[in-house]
């Protein structure tokens, strides 16, 4: 941690940690602060902002400081009076600065309604900081004579005009746009709960309001560093890290120059690009509030059928999800489910048998620096759909462990409004067995849905339009912890799982994150667009990747959609047919891929190719370049110049690429080349019966193509696969197909390699062997350097 070196009244030698931590040091600061007391208002302002500009140290002096008390009450007394003064104030950097101390601090430290206070109480000077401002800075006036006339509409009317067919009832109606004027921003408004004040006397009392209530928190923040219990871990903080830090200083900047060096000889949008958390973190809809809103698959699914059923309903829907967001809680809306042993699940009525179904939880922020409340909505039901199952649901969450019980508050008082509260985030999670219910298969089916199989996606702008235009769209949803760690790794990674597991989806959430992120860097820069390539065996694979990644964009595009744009949408939705097309019948010369690697464009990126597609491509520009060559060659030799000083390893290398681009133009043939299902048909029926009895043709391929001609070590070999000694001495526990029957295996290889000699034929093995030779040698890769494969 640096040590303070930006004071203004205060020495920093004086409050420096070496010296605090000796009797005598502490006493001379002591010392120091106790003129501060006896100064001017100015002059305590000043201290407090220097105690504050070195990390831990206003802490650390409050926890140790016999005379502390006095110095808060100093500090009370110095309130501005005056909402205008607080911006510029020590309140201000107070508050701040401990908002963020206490926030990060163990949570064992505190009880659970202290921990919420910390939260709740960090979110609202984040808020309450932008709307003073803007209380204090703009010209409030009359909804019908100012010019920032009032733009308010109907609850029911703003969320469910889209839906629902008829004449639109609006309380002010909106003025024309040249004689609106100047517009407020009424974000700040909305998420501290507030109305938009519609006089300058209305502005001035919200201001005191605010400032009022930001002073409650202040005096909240310094009882709090008073407490004993503080004091050692205040201590911990500023004494014994500060050296440890130090000693790092030099490593970190020594980390930094090389890393810096390396991305200075980047021409490529690498490793600037990197995916962020806040590349897939959604805002909730223009309107919700702070509660941020994941709905469920089947609640996203039977929202989506009323949309087209019942349109004054999905209205009634919306407006109960916009009610719960902004923190209204009440009888109607927060009504228990399950019983008092488990996580509450609560039911919130929106008609006579409709029902809303959700939970509290707990999610990380887009930061990734803090767990914050969200509701999660798990249904839309009528009454006699909800079932016991939600005692199940309440009792497996209970399993996360007490930390996360303890996080989860019960059931809100009506007659509120209730921000999110926020926490530090847990590093550890103790899972805790719970005796399972006894429930019936349907029911238990239902469990594992709601729980394993179902997405959460956030209740954005985007998913609002979706419905509105009545558009099948993909949404980014909501992250497992390990999921964050792979899409947020910013190095190679290695992932395993069974299918089924989520790999094609973390990795395809990469590349969106990546792209997303490049898009909100871009603004008025001329960063590189990100050269990123999937690359998959399967060419349905591929198209269907493709697919959902075109899905999941249209989703983030959607949220800029203006109202007549969704219509037009929305009338072309009714009617569009869609047309089905099997990937296997396209030609390739239609796909819109080229068929060189060295011709793609920025605009074919992210591309999403086989590795069958993608080695032709090198391919093509490979024999191309082989066969310039040999242009150019001919030429020199008839003007007799440097081809004839070539020595013999040049030569060789020719003769090589030679060879290979030979087989390359073969590759063109699909009768020359091995696949599976040509070793299975044309092969394996051809090998002597007594070294195929009792194997399976398809593991037996395997191994030849994973094992004998594709492992790492096959690369150092010249014949392009492992040797027979080499490959039956593999350790049996990394390679154990063949344990006993390698001698077997390999002298199936060898017929395998006659036969195809004998046919002149080639597999991808031999083809990625023949790419790697060639690159290695004098032929160098055209195109440009992707980025992310």
């Amino acid at each position: 941690m640096p040590r303070p070196t930006k004071m203004s009244l205060l020495h920093p030698h004086t409050f420096a940690p070496g010296r605090l931590a000796d009797s005598d040091g502490l006493s001379d600061a002591f010392t120091t602060l106790e003129s501060c007391l006896v100064g001017s208002d100015t002059r305590l302002n000043s201290t407090v902002q220097d105690l504050c500009s070195a990390p831990h140290l206003f802490e650390f002096i409050i926890s140790v400081w016999p005379s502390a008390a006095s110095l808060v009450a100093r500090i009370l007394d110095a309130y501005p009076s005056n909402p205008a003064l607080i911006h510029n104030s020590s309140a201000n950097a107070l508050l701040v600065h401990l908002s963020d101390v206490l926030f990060t601090l163990p949570p064992h430290l505190f009880s659970t309604d202290v921990l919420r206070d910390i939260g709740q109480y960090k979110v609202y000077i984040e808020n309450a900081m932008p709307a003073l401002s803007l209380l204090l800075s703009s010209d409030f006036a009359t909804p019908d004579t100012g010019p920032h006339a009032l733009v308010a509409e109907d609850d029911e009317e703003e969320v469910s005009r889209f839906f629902v067919s008829g004449k639109k009832h609006n309380k002010y109606r909106r003025k024309n746009k040249n004689e609106r004027g100047l517009v407020i921003d009424v974000a700040p408004f909305r998420k501290l709960q507030e109305q938009v004040p519609s006089s300058a006397e209305a502005a001035a009392q919200m201001a005191i309001r605010i400032a009022d209530k930001l002073k409650v928190i202040l005096q909240y923040y310094l009882d709090l560093l008073l407490d004993p219990m503080l004091a050692q871990p205040f201590s911990d903080a500023y004494l014994l890290t500060v050296d440890e830090e130090a000693a790092r200083a030099p490593k970190v900047e020594q980390r930094r120059k090389v890393a810096t060096e390396v991305i200075e000889t980047q021409s490529s949008a690498y490793p600037k690009v990197q995916p962020i958390n806040a590349a897939l973190y959604f805002d909730n809809a223009d309107g919700f509030g702070d509660w941020r809103i994941l709905i469920g698959t089947d609640a996203t699914k039977k929202l989506r059928e009323l949309t087209k059923s019942d349109r004054k309903k999905a209205g009634i829907v919306v407006k109960k999800i916009k009610q719960l967001s902004n923190g209204h809680f009440s009888e109607d809306n927060q009504k228990r489910l399950n019983g008092s042993a488990g996580v509450p699940v609560y039911e919130a009525k929106m008609q006579r048998d409709l029902r809303l179904v959700y939970q509290i939880d707990l999610v990380p922020d887009n930061d990734g620096g803090r767990d914050i409340q969200a509701i999660k909505i798990y249904g839309i039901y009528t009454h006699t759909q909800v079932n016991r199952i939600w005692d199940a649901i309440g009792q497996h969450l209970a399993g996360k462990g007490k930390e996360y019980r303890r996080r989860n508050p019960p059931t809100f008082p009506g007659g509120d409004i209730y921000p999110p509260a926020c926490f530090p985030p847990e590093t550890t999670q103790t899972e805790v067995k719970l005796t399972p219910l006894v429930l019936s298969d349907t029911d238990m089916d239902e469990l594992h849905s709601l729980l394993v199989l179902d997405k959460y996606v956030t209740f954005s702008q985007g998913f609002l339009n979706g419905l509105i235009a009545n558009h099948d769209v993909e949404h980014v949803f909501e992250l497992t912890p390990q999921e964050r760690v792979i899409v947020d790794c910013k190095a190679s990674c290695y992932v395993l799982g069974r299918s089924g597991t989520g790999k094609t989806t973390t990795m395809l959430f990469k590349m969106l994150g990546i792209q997303r992120a490049w898009e909100m860097q871009t603004s008025g820069t001329a960063m590189p667009k990100p050269r990123q390539i999937f690359v998959t065996k399967s060419r349905v694979l591929a198209s269907k990747v493709e697919e959902y990644f075109t899905k999941l964009l249209e989703s983030l595009a959607l949220a800029g959609y203006s109202l007549e744009q969704l219509k037009q949408m929305k009338d072309r939705n009714t009617t569009q047919v869609e047309e089905l097309v099997d990937p296997d019948d396209v030609p390739e010369d239609q796909s819109g891929i080229p068929m060189r690697y060295s011709a793609l464009e920025a605009n074919h990126f992210p591309l999403f190719v086989t590795f069958d597609k993608l080695a032709r491509m090198i391919v093509a520009d490979i024999v191309t370049e082989i066969l310039s060559r040999k242009d150019k060659d001919r030429e020199a030799q008839d003007r007799g110049s440097e081809a004839q000083d070539m020595d013999h390893e040049a030569h060789e290398k020719e003769r090589e690429a030679q060879r290979a681009a030979k087989l390359f133009i073969e590759t063109y043939d699909p009768e020359s080349f091995v696949t599976y299902d040509t070793f299975s048909r044309t092969y394996w029926p051809h090998f002597p019966q007594p070294l195929t009895k009792g194997l399976e043709s398809w593991l037996v391929y395997s191994e030849f193509m994973g094992i004998i001609k594709g492992s790492e070590r096959s690369l150092s070999c010249y014949s392009g696969f492992l040797d027979e000694e080499t490959y039956c001495s593999l350790p049996s526990r990394s390679n154990p197909t063949f344990v006993t029957q390698r001698k077997t295996i390999y002298a199936l290889f060898e017929a395998y390699c006659k036969l195809k000699m004998q046919r002149r034929q080639h597999d991808v093995a031999d083809r990625t062997h023949a790419i790697l030779n060639t690159l290695l040698g004098e032929t160098s890769l055209k195109g440009q350097q992707i980025d992310y494969l």
